[in-house]
């Protein structure tokens, strides 16, 4: 399909043009602002955004910054569907210093003058967003970007804590093929040692574990209660609309990835080395973890005979390691070698028109 010369486009083209430049630029200051309000409760985190670090027998913090605008379908067009995303285009950005998410919204980015086209877009300011959607992510293709009639942005506020710890290498369970029955839709499963069947330093390994997943978990709770404390008292709003054409909202996702130990003989240096990873949405009304907010409640379902593993406290974070996502592969819980935890806050704006 050729694309429409500009020069070919009516004026009430031009003027749907226009609008979606403004409602663009309006959700580009949006989301400037947004951000460094953000940064504005982290002192000298605009410094880190980026540059993550990384200490081996301690955690790490970190800070990063994201922006995702949404481009969809008017909600007029015949394409439309109440059922599906509508989606058209997506315009990504992180945060830069001495940036911020986007250039400056005062420069102007109309880049046709470059073109040496004669056309009433000449004189127009063009916010960065404008510019991108047509000169990068569009490709000047005029008829779909008429198309778009909703807006949807995303900025993300990413707090990363990480921890490296040192750890012997247990030996995975030799693979054995058994028919499939109950959960196991598999053509076999690994030969697994049960808690009992453990030494006593590898039971101090998961002990060690237990303690760090409950650090992490503290972490994640506090870090998104502040998260959380923060935008309510900068005036951010839950599921609130302004007006009928304009709404804001909020969702915090938590995630704690289990890192396989570097010295594993299946350690990957160009790969994730992602052993687990335990995720959960924010409920305001409760902490992430654990379940209910009940921090003394103990989570204990390690399936062993002895009464003193049985009697060990339990954190809800290693419960759901070993019960739920590794369902009690005690060797390949003894390859973890590290925790990366991840609060991000999404600070979420839609605007629709027609």
């Amino acid at each position: 399909m050729s694309l429409r010369d500009i020069k070919t486009l009516s004026l009430a083209e031009i003027s749907r043009l226009r609008l979606l430049n403004e409602k663009l630029a309006q959700i580009q200051t949006w989301g400037q602002a947004r951000a460094v309000r953000c940064l504005q409760d982290y002192p000298g985190s605009a410094e880190k955004v980026g540059a993550p670090s990384r200490t081996v027998g301690e955690w790490s913090e970190d800070i990063d910054l994201e922006a995702e605008v949404t481009c969809m379908l008017r909600r007029d067009h015949p394409e439309f569907d109440p059922e599906d995303d509508n989606y058209v285009t997506a315009l990504w950005s992180h945060w830069a210093v001495q940036q911020g998410l986007w250039p400056s919204r005062y420069r102007n980015w109309n880049s046709f003058w470059a073109w040496k086209v004669d056309h009433p877009f000449r004189s127009d300011h063009h916010c960065w967003l404008f510019h991108t959607l047509y000169e990068h992510a569009m490709s000047r293709n005029w008829d779909r970007m008429l198309d778009i009639g909703e807006l949807w942005i995303d900025v993300k506020t990413t707090c990363s804590n990480r921890l490296t710890f040192d750890r012997s290498v247990a030996i995975p369970g030799e693979r054995v093929v058994t028919p499939a029955s109950g959960d196991d839709e598999d053509d076999g499963e690994w030969s697994r040692r049960g808690i009992d069947d453990l030494d006593e330093a590898e039971l101090e390994q998961l002990r060690f574990l237990n303690r760090k997943l409950e650090e992490a978990q503290r972490w994640a709770n506090e870090r998104g209660a502040r998260l959380f404390d923060d935008y309510f008292r900068a005036g951010g709003r839950r599921r609130f609309r302004i007006g009928k054409d304009l709404q804001e909202d909020v969702e915090l996702e938590v995630k704690v990835r289990c890192l396989l130990s570097e010295d594993h003989p299946e350690f990957d240096p160009d790969d994730d080395n992602f052993v687990a990873t335990l995720s959960s949405c924010w409920h305001e009304d409760e902490a992430i973890w654990p379940p209910g907010g009940d921090w003394d409640e103990n989570w204990n379902e390690c399936g062993s005979s002895r009464p003193d593993l049985r009697s060990e406290r339990h954190c809800w974070l290693f419960h759901d390691l070993y019960d739920h996502e590794l369902r009690r592969d005690w060797d390949r819980i003894l390859g973890i070698g590290g925790l990366w935890v991840e609060v991000t806050l999404i600070q979420q704006r839609m605007v629709h028109w027609t």
